[in-house]
């Protein structure tokens, strides 16, 4: 990212041998790799560069409890704006909660660093919203690779 430079999987397999550490031999010489291939699907791309933003603290995705009455959703976001995080995605939602005056709003924005992302939730907190943060252990009890190798068309079949 700091270099600006996009390459394909493939084109970064020399790169990546050195990055692995089991290149022992090389140890204290002088190595040149090629980066090379540009041949990159632009949805993959564009999921890439995203995770990339959350990897590094920078996109953040949080849920919070605001009140459902007139102007509850306008204040939260008042509060938000005053901490300088670009909402890029909001949905409010009005759940199974037991006060009828309640709803949620489900967010994803980005923010300069994930220092500034731990003082948005700070500010967010003394402005009397709790954000509960999103991370990646949501899918933790799931064997992410099983999914990856099914076969959709069988999956539809089935329905």
């Amino acid at each position: 990212e700091k270099e600006k430079l996009l390459c394909e999987g493939a084109g970064c397999t020399g790169l990546a041998g050195i990055l692995s550490g089991r290149l022992n031999h090389l140890k204290g010489l002088n190595v040149t790799t090629i980066l090379c291939g540009g041949n990159i699907d632009m949805t993959v791309l564009g999921r890439v560069l995203e995770r990339g933003l959350y990897s590094s603290g920078r996109m953040m995705q949080f849920d919070c409890a605001i009140s459902d009455r007139v102007g509850g959703l306008a204040k939260f976001c008042q509060c938000l704006s005053e901490t300088k995080a670009s909402v890029k995605e909001i949905v409010q939602e009005r759940p199974f909660i037991a006060d009828v005056n309640v709803c949620s709003v489900h967010l994803v924005c980005e923010v300069l660093s994930a220092e500034h992302g731990r003082a948005v939730v700070e500010e967010m907190k003394n402005s009397g919203f709790i954000l509960k943060i999103a991370n990646d252990k949501k899918y933790d009890d799931v064997n992410l690779s099983e999914l990856y190798a099914m076969n959709p068309t069988k999956a539809v079949s089935r329905l």
